[in-house]
């Protein structure tokens, strides 16, 4: 509260002007205009502070956000490319795969068959040139040999 000091004082010669009382009153309404300063400025540097360093942790989480965000899409895109190329080569080699073995027993069964139409017409021929007796052996042997080809194509496949 504000003392009440009185600006003019009586004097025999009427009322006149305390200079100290005029000069005490200015000193401290200076005095009281620096503490008002002080705290006007200690409340900007406060909030100035405050409001940067929230700034400063808000952009921080926005930064650790986006490089998770781009870490994670990273990665992802990476297993899906991976799991993409997998399934393709094991696509690719499952097909290698059955065509080569497809390949290989229809090889064999063609080369058999051959194998088997030669045999007969060999049969038939000799049969027809030699005695009875001696058909019946060229038959067993050619039946032999039909037997372990046929053995061996199942062996294979």
């Amino acid at each position: 509260m504000e003392e009440k000091i009185p600006i003019k004082s009586r004097t025999p010669h009427g009322l006149v002007e305390r200079e100290s009382i005029v000069k005490h009153r200015a000193e401290r309404e200076r005095e009281r205009e620096r503490e008002r300063e002080k705290r006007c400025t200690r409340v900007v540097v406060v909030v100035v502070v405050v409001v940067s360093s929230r700034v400063v942790v808000l952009l921080l989480v926005v930064v650790v956000v986006v490089v998770v965000v781009v870490v994670v899409v990273v990665v992802v895109v990476v297993v899906v490319v991976v799991v993409v190329v997998v399934v393709v080569v094991v696509v690719v080699v499952v097909v290698v795969v059955v065509v080569v073995v497809v390949a290989a027993v229809v090889a064999i069964v063609a080369a058999a068959v051959v194998v088997v139409v030669v045999v007969v017409v060999v049969v038939a021929v000799a049969a027809a040139a030699v005695p009875r007796a001696s058909a019946s052996c060229v038959v067993a042997v050619v039946v032999v040999v039909v037997v372990v080809l046929v053995a061996a194509v199942v062996a294979v496949v």
